[in-house]
């Protein structure tokens, strides 16, 4: 899947998108269902539901655009490219409001496109700057605490479903640890309004990896745009 082809139906659409609008693009592409297909209730149901080894095949396709040398030994198995693996993120539809979100690595941090309709409106607006900052950091559990740390989540043992592990808390609650939280920031664990899928988005991507250091030239560069 290509950006453009996003920005294009977007476009087409008048900024509202189904699922129904969204699932050639998707088909075509290579992605994973990223929303829980049954339960999150404990630990030993999200395990067998399969949905534990969905869920850490996702965070490894996401970690795929973050440098070898930044990863912990746990979460960097065998398979991961020697090199970044640029293009992987989280396309969520929001059912309601016919919108989307994308939630991605850089190098340096997390960060999340909340609303991708505004993020295009201001591109066409020419208000450059607002499309910059409209990109934000994951925020942990409780957002007044700031954004998840993004070392905890590079060096946690993906495979490790256990209870007060990384995915579930020491009480056996889903969305308390940071990667939980980290999935649930898409709605992960809400198929009733959202619609979400771990994609490679190859084109927008490239350019997102590099944002937290990127200049608005280079921003103005990546859109062919010029002022």
């Amino acid at each position: 899947m290509q950006f453009y082809e996003l920005s294009s139906l977007f476009a087409i659409k008048d900024g509202r998108v189904s699922a129904a609008d969204l699932t050639p693009l998707i088909e075509a592409s290579d992605f994973l269902i990223a929303n829980s297909s049954s339960t999150t209730s404990t630990a030993e149901a999200w395990v067998d539901s399969g949905d534990a080894a969905i869920g850490r095949e996702i965070a490894e396709n996401l970690l795929k655009n973050v440098s070898p040398t930044r990863l912990g030994a746990s979460a960097y198995p065998i398979s991961f490219p020697a090199k970044v693996d640029s293009g992987w993120c989280v396309l969520s539809l929001d059912k309601a409001e016919m919108d989307c979100s994308l939630t991605f690595f850089s190098t340096e941090a997390t960060h999340r496109i909340a609303s991708v309709r505004a993020f295009l409106k201001h591109i066409a607006d020419e208000d450059y700057m607002a499309a910059l900052f409209i990109i934000e950091k994951v925020a942990r559990r409780d957002a007044s605490e700031g954004p998840i740390p993004f070392s905890a989540l590079l060096d946690a043992d993906l495979g490790d479903f256990s209870v007060n592990g990384n995915w579930f808390d020491n009480d056996d609650d889903w969305g308390y640890t940071y990667w939980s939280t980290f999935f649930d920031s898409w709605g992960y664990t809400s198929p009733e309004s959202y619609k979400s899928w771990c994609i490679r988005m190859e084109d927008f991507q490239k350019q997102l990896l590099n944002w937290s250091k990127t200049t608005i030239d280079e921003l103005l560069a990546f859109i062919n745009a010029k002022v």
